[in-house]
């Protein structure tokens, strides 16, 4: 009986640490106003300097 209960709480670690990983892979999405304050314009090929993007950013 006890290994059985050792091996549930195994399961229920592994499980909030799944749940962890995703929730944080989740939030990292940032929102990019492509052209900063000046929005959309023919010049914004320095926009993108010092910006790193990640799957899941958006860019609007």
């Amino acid at each position: 009986m006890a290994h059985r209960r050792g091996n549930n709480a195994i399961i229920v670690v592994m499980l909030l640490f799944c749940m962890l990983v995703f929730h944080f892979e989740i939030t990292h999405a940032t929102t990019y106003d492509v052209g900063g304050a000046a929005g959309w314009n023919i010049n914004v090929s320095n926009w993108t300097s010092g910006k790193t993007f990640k799957s899941g950013d958006i860019l609007g």
